[in-house]
């Protein structure tokens, strides 16, 4: 995320906050951050996730996400 995206009146979501959302392991919010499946910022050396980078990822992955909730 360049700079200029980021708005400071964003809602922003640790990997932990993200992980509780979508009910999967904080290892995998890790993995997908690292490997740019789901875009964030490094704050330091903690990440952020805008709640418009959320939406982005759940809008990309929205057919995996529905087929892995019915099997």
């Amino acid at each position: 995320m360049n700079f200029d995206e980021f708005n400071l009146n964003d809602e922003v979501y640790t990997p932990d906050e993200v992980a509780t959302l979508l009910k999967i392991p904080k290892s995998t919010v890790g993995y997908l951050l690292r490997n740019g499946e789901m875009r964030g910022t490094k704050v330091g050396r903690q990440w952020r996730i805008t709640k418009k980078n959320l939406e982005i990822y759940l809008d990309d992955n929205y057919y995996y996400l529905k087929i892995g909730s019915t099997l």
